[in-house]
Order: C-alpha cells, then sequence, then structure tokens
C-alpha cells in the first residue's frame, strides 16, 4: 500500500508543504490533492501543441498531438471531478490551498488547464461552444487568480518573513500564465481580450523576475523540496 509520502511526495514538494509523521499513514482521503496536481495537464497539452507544430515534417504528428490531446482532456476531467469532491468534503483544505501564500499561486494550474485544452481543441479543429467556453471561463480564473496573487503584494501588514518566502519560480504560473489565452483567443473571436492579458503577463514577468531574484539575495534559494520548480523560469521566455 503507498503511503501519503510515498504518492503524494512530489506534489507536496511543490506546494512546499512539509511532510509529518501523519503523512506517513495510508491515504484513504483526497483532502492533500492540491491545485499542483493540474500541473499534469498543462504539461500534456504543451507536449500536444508540440507535437502539431511537427505536422509539416511529418504527417502522422497530427495523430500523436489528438492522441495526448485526448488523454490531458481526460486527466483534467478527472482532476476537476477529484476537485469539486474535494471541495465537498474537505473545504478546509481547498481553503488553505486559496490562502495560503506559497500555495496560492498554484491555484493558476486549474484556469490554465482549461485554456490550454481549448487550445488543443482549437488547433484541431474545434471552435464551438465547449471550446470558446473553456477558454472564456479559464481565461477569466487566471485572471482572477492573478490578481489575488498580486494583490498580497501590497496587503497592508505584509511584513518580510511572510512577503520572500513565497517569492518562487511557482509565481510564473499565475503571473506569466496570462500569456496563454492569447494562444486561440484571435482565432476564437476574441483578439482584444487576449491580447490585453498577454499584455499583463508581458509587464508582470520582469516584476516576477526581480522579486524571485531579490528573494535569493535576501533569504536564499527555496526549500530542497521545491527545486524542481526552478525549471518553470525557463517557459517564460
Amino acid at each position: 500500500m503507498k503511503t501519503r509520502g510515498q504518492s503524494h511526495g512530489f506534489f507536496y514538494a511543490l506546494s512546499g508543504q512539509p511532510l509529518t509523521m501523519t503523512d506517513m499513514c495510508p491515504v484513504s482521503s483526497i483532502e492533500h490533492l492540491n491545485f499542483a496536481w493540474f500541473a499534469m495537464v498543462m504539461g500534456l497539452c504543451g507536449l500536444s501543441l508540440a507535437w502539431m507544430r511537427a505536422v509539416p515534417h511529418w504527417a502522422g504528428a497530427a495523430q500523436v498531438s489528438m492522441g495526448v490531446g485526448v488523454l490531458a482532456a481526460w486527466l483534467l476531467l478527472a482532476l476537476l471531478l477529484a476537485t469539486v469532491w474535494r471541495v465537498l468534503r474537505h473545504p478546509a483544505a481547498v481553503l488553505a490551498d486559496v490562502r495560503d501564500p506559497l500555495r496560492q499561486v498554484f491555484v493558476a494550474a486549474l484556469p490554465s488547464s482549461l485554456v490550454l485544452i481549448a487550445t488543443v481543441a482549437f488547433v484541431h479543429g474545434s471552435d464551438g461552444f465547449w471550446t470558446d467556453a473553456a477558454w472564456m471561463l479559464g481565461s477569466a480564473a487566471l485572471l482572477l487568480v492573478t490578481t489575488g496573487v498580486v494583490q498580497r503584494w501590497f496587503q497592508p501588514g505584509l511584513v518580510a518573513a511572510q512577503f520572500w518566502p513565497a517569492m518562487t519560480p511557482a509565481l510564473f504560473i499565475p503571473v506569466v500564465g496570462n500569456v496563454l489565452p492569447a494562444l486561440a483567443g484571435v482565432g476564437l473571436g476574441h483578439p482584444v481580450w487576449a491580447a490585453a492579458q498577454y499584455g499583463i503577463a508581458a509587464v508582470l514577468w520582469p516584476v516576477a523576475l526581480t522579486l524571485v531574484l531579490v528573494r535569493i539575495g535576501k533569504v536564499g534559494l527555496w526549500p530542497q523540496r521545491m527545486l524542481p520548480a526552478t525549471f518553470i523560469t525557463i517557459a517564460p521566455p
């Protein structure tokens, strides 16, 4: 039987939650299924879109892209259902993810997944109601999460000991993630919205990057369990 530490260690690492003896007990619920799990959907969607770029060089790449996209869609559906169940059964755990300054940024992985799955559907020729609805819902929710993250930077009474630990590469998910709606936004008929959200990301990226670099200078690197998140810095450029 897998323990909580074995099955959730990587995503505990991304979210910055410390592992305790309690976490080594057998898992019987989805209480700790935090939003970082949606990063899998983001990665699969990115892989699907990358394979579509290879179509001019190999016609079979379209089928590979479709297969990966379908896998991403089923995974997204499964995670959405699990998240709804978690909200119903463990609302306090969900609120803790939303309110915690370190885990809050991972909430953006959910709307980013919606935007990306809509983008995959669009590049495969689907521009109907459901594709448009997923894109609009994801884009709006992503902007909302970004607003919450940035608003916290100006929170009255926030001391350095609370501010700097939250400045990790995971910050780029809600901040630079706003470039994603532009991938399919113009084709779906929302060029102004897509351009505006892209502009927000372009403006906030150097700000977020500066904050992360200053954090390194002030308090050092993030905890060892979060070191894999360093690779997120590759994506924005």
